[in-house]
């Protein structure tokens, strides 16, 4: 991983990562033919939006602003939106499997961001963060363990 510069552009690589992965539940939803997977991927969308206004307020906290357009660091590590990758016939299986390995990735990511950090309560933050995203991974393959079992 690149070595990041500030604090700030730590929190905006991650705001930017929660933005790509509102946006990818947004498209997955779309996709989403079963209920509960929808209300699944909705209920994620709106995590991913918390998690983003969690970030700014951090950034807030350390004085700064969230640029408006945020451009993404380069990464040794990729991060691809996961819904650009289907297409409208995608089925059940393949939106959980996709899902899974984005909550995957971005608690690899808060992992790597929190390693970065000495500050304490932004650690912390980071490392809440990464707690979240393996939760949604739970969660999706419990999911996933119960369609395969059927």
């Amino acid at each position: 991983m690149n070595q990041f510069k500030s604090i700030k552009e730590i929190l905006e690589f991650a705001i930017t990562r929660e933005q790509e992965s509102y946006q990818t539940y947004l498209s997955l939803m779309e996709l989403a033919k079963d209920p509960d997977l929808y209300h699944t991927l909705e209920s994620f969308a709106k995590d991913e939006l918390q998690h983003k206004a969690n970030l700014e307020l951090e950034l807030m906290k350390e004085g700064l602003t969230v640029d408006e357009y945020l451009e993404t660091p380069e990464m040794d590590f990729s991060f691809e939106n996961v819904a650009s990758n289907f297409h409208i016939d995608t089925n059940y299986q393949k939106i959980l499997l996709a899902s899974i390995q984005k909550e995957k990735a971005s608690f690899r990511l808060y992992v790597k961001l929190a390693g970065h950090v000495k500050e304490p309560e932004l650690h912390e933050t980071l490392l809440a963060m990464a707690e979240e995203e393996v939760k949604h991974k739970v969660v999706l393959e419990m999911k996933y363990e119960k369609l395969m079992k059927k």
